[in-house]
């Protein structure tokens, strides 16, 4: 409360210097209930805590709040702010009534902090945090809870989720003792167009999620306490309505997580406006934080945030902080730039400066925690599988074959109880997984040992395993045996029924001097696949797939200490 004072004192003062008068009647910060019962007037404490004194603020959600506070450490950095201290504990896909569940439960958050000056969010996204113990970590001033727009708990306003929005709500308090925090929603962004969930319940239409998701909140205002809204979704539909749009509608590509570039500098926007600016004076249309298509990482373009759209970005947040659950039509705004989906993911061709070389072992892990959810998001959209400990080694999937043409073979994630590794639909012949592996150089003889823990229960057998050694792809095939000898191919390896892990050596004749070391697995003959009906290998004629899909068929996973991981490693 006492932050909720600040601000409308802040906004009379301004106003007081400008003509001599009192409280603005419009606009500004909005009251909470009760100011109207004392006239819109707020009155302040005796000696008021003027901003200054720290503000610590707590986000509660899932990957959607990631998206939408990942970039504020660069931005409150860019303005100065000193007094703003930031909590961050999330769960991937998780909705308010699985907090309120899991509320004592071990492992289920991870928790991440920033303090002034801090140039990103200090620790990592492994859930080894109860939401409780994360909660009762400190006493915070905000807490920004979020629920998930990609469930039907963020559609409707049920009796259940009424009970465990509150439920939760009461625990939230309760860890805070007699520190009184000002608990705000964040409305998290809707989904892209083409989207599972938003096709299956919105007839593929944004703005229906959307309507959706605003009449849910609107109950949540009026029945929970809660006054404030945050509108990441606001924000990034108006953005979707200029010319700045892009045809993944702002999204990476795989319809849920924003764009690293615009569409998480919205998202980031119009929560500094709506939390950081009441309590520390600063702008975001002051703010000076600007990048290219290459940032954060060096390797991954995102469209870039520049002097020439960042107004038109500002212009969709003010509208997205004036009206939180309505959709302003900026089609006026912004013609559509070179640069809208101009995705190139050689980056090596492109010119791109290049990555810092490896240290090996380079090793892509798998299993619990082992998917940084700032980086992974990008499999899903573009087919890049980023390496968490070196950010500068990738892999990437090119499907070269569609066997079924109405059925487009897509990428995903395997769950075994966590989420454990990159995951493929529809694999087919020549499709392959490249690894590009930046060095700052490899003498000629060099033998580069690849070790995976391949799994499958429905997909190929027979992969080929090839390096790019002097401008040329090489590889060693011989003649293979499906693990069960009813099948004999040409092919570097086989897999069998579940985890088989595989162990290949690439002898470089020519030394490296591009600056990448390129390996990759090709599906050898698409059509000999395991069959976990009948515990054998068998001929098919198209991909496993069911009326509607295709299978999930191909992945990395095992559970003994050698299958932790894919690995290159220079012997």
């Amino acid at each position: 409360m006492k932050y909720l004072v600040n601000i409308l004192l802040m906004a009379a003062m301004s106003v007081f210097a400008a003509c001599g008068s009192s409280f603005p009647q419009e606009g500004g910060y909005p009251y909470v209930p009760g100011d109207e019962e004392q006239g819109g007037e707020v009155q302040p404490d005796p000696e008021p805590d003027l901003p200054g004194e720290t503000c610590k603020i707590l986000f509660i959600g899932n990957s959607l709040t990631l998206d939408a506070t990942t970039l504020l450490p660069d931005m409150l950095n860019a303005a100065g702010v000193k007094n703003v201290e930031m909590t961050r504990i999330f769960h991937g896909a998780y909705t308010l009534p699985l907090y309120n569940d899991t509320w004592a439960d071990p492992d289920v958050v991870s928790m991440r902090t920033w303090k002034a000056g801090e140039a990103r969010w200090s620790g990592d996204e492994t859930f080894r945090y109860s939401p409780k113990d994360a909660v009762e970590a400190d006493k915070y001033d905000i807490i920004c809870i979020q629920e998930y727009s990609g469930n039907a708990c963020a559609w409707s306003w049920t009796e259940e989720e009424k009970a465990a929005v509150t439920g939760l709500l009461d625990k939230i308090r309760a860890s805070q003792g007699d520190n009184e925090p000002e608990i705000v929603f964040m409305f998290s962004h809707t989904f892209g167009k083409g989207q599972d969930r938003l096709v299956a319940n919105f007839g593929d239409d944004n703005v229906k999620q959307f309507e959706a998701c605003a009449e849910m909140i609107r109950h949540l205002l009026d029945e929970t306490g809660i006054t404030r809204v945050v509108s990441t979704a606001a924000a990034i539909q108006n953005l979707r309505t200029t010319g700045l749009n892009h045809e993944c509608d702002l999204t990476r590509g795989d319809g849920v997580h924003l764009d690293y570039g615009l569409g998480r500098y919205a998202a980031a926007c119009i929560v500094f406006k709506s939390l950081i600016t009441p309590v520390s004076g600063a702008e975001i249309e002051d703010n000076t934080f600007r990048y290219s298509e290459y940032y954060p990482h060096k390797a991954l373009y995102t469209t870039p945030v520049t002097d020439e759209n960042v107004p038109t970005v500002h212009k969709a947040v003010e509208a997205a902080y004036e009206n939180p659950l309505e959709i302003t039509d900026m089609s006026s705004y912004a013609s559509v730039p070179e640069y809208v989906h101009k995705v190139d993911l050689d980056f090596a061709e492109k010119n791109a400066d290049r990555p810092d070389g490896c240290t090996f072992p380079v090793e892509f892990p798998l299993g619990n925690g082992a998917v940084d959810s700032y980086l992974q998001p990008y499999w899903s959209g573009y087919g890049l599988w980023i390496c968490p400990s070196q950010e500068q080694a990738y892999a990437r999937w090119k499907y070269v074959s569609y066997p079924i043409e109405e059925m487009l073979p897509t990428r995903t994630w395997a769950d075994n109880g966590a989420i454990s590794s990159v995951a493929l639909r529809g694999v087919w012949t020549d499709d392959y997984l490249e690894f590009v592996i930046p060095v700052s150089g490899l003498e000629a003889g060099s033998v580069i040992r690849f070790k995976a823990p391949f799994y499958t229960r429905q997909g190929p057998v027979f992969w080929i395993f090839e390096w790019l050694d002097g401008g040329e792809w090489k590889s060693e095939i011989k003649d293979v045996s499906s693990w069960d000898g009813k099948f004999t191919q040409k092919a570097s390896f086989a897999i069998g029924l579940g985890t088989t892990v595989i162990t290949q050596d690439a002898v470089f004749a020519n030394a490296v001097t591009d600056g990448y070391v390129r390996i990759r697995v090709r599906c050898a003959d698409g059509s000999v696949q395991a069959d976990s009906a009948t515990r054998s290998a068998v001929k098919r004629d198209l991909p496993n797939h069911t009326d509607a899909d295709l299978s999930s068929v191909f992945y990395f996973y095992g559970t003994t200490p050698e299958c932790g991981s894919v690995s290159f490693s220079k012997l």
